[in-house]
């Protein structure tokens, strides 16, 4: 440190500038904060006002309006319940029906698969694969096509 450092002591002068510059920091924030708080009260302090004149121009009017908007909203929420009900009844149909068809399939050997366009589908696993005939050697258990006979309708 220079003679002229300890003379203007500049490090307290510098240290002193940062805890203002802090507490400048705390005191906007804060102000911030409660500039917002009494923005929202003097939104409820308007709605309010509003409420009471209604209330007292026409306090029957206010009363059956409030009415309405439960009802509404009782309505409202009755029909989603509904919606819910008979939604969850399908689905319990449809998995019904989906067990029942699994079961059949799994008696049968086969599995289901649902393919890519989302539909489901039956798997049989026990498909064999047909070869034709070498050198025209016919085994026992092969169905010659002269031995099918036309069926007409």
């Amino acid at each position: 440190m220079g003679v002229l450092d300890r003379l203007l002591n500049q490090d307290s002068f510098t240290e002193a500038f940062d805890k203002l510059q802090e507490n400048h920091k705390k005191l906007v924030s804060e102000y911030e904060t409660q500039k917002a708080v009494n923005k929202e009260l003097a939104e409820d302090y308007i709605r309010l006002e509003q409420k009471l004149s209604v209330l007292e121009l026409d306090p029957e009017q206010h009363i059956e309006a409030e009415i309405e908007k439960r009802t509404l909203d009782l309505e409202a929420e009755y029909e989603e319940k509904m919606n819910h009900k008979w939604y969850g009844i399908g689905r319990q149909d449809a998995y019904r029906e989906m067990g029942i068809r699994s079961i059949e399939a799994h008696e049968r050997g086969n599995i289901l698969v649902q393919l890519p366009n989302g539909e489901i589908v039956e798997q049989i696993l026990d498909i064999e694969d047909v070869k034709p005939s070498v050198d025209g050697v016919v085994s026992d258990d092969e169905i010659l096509i002269d031995d099918l006979v036309e069926v007409e309708e």
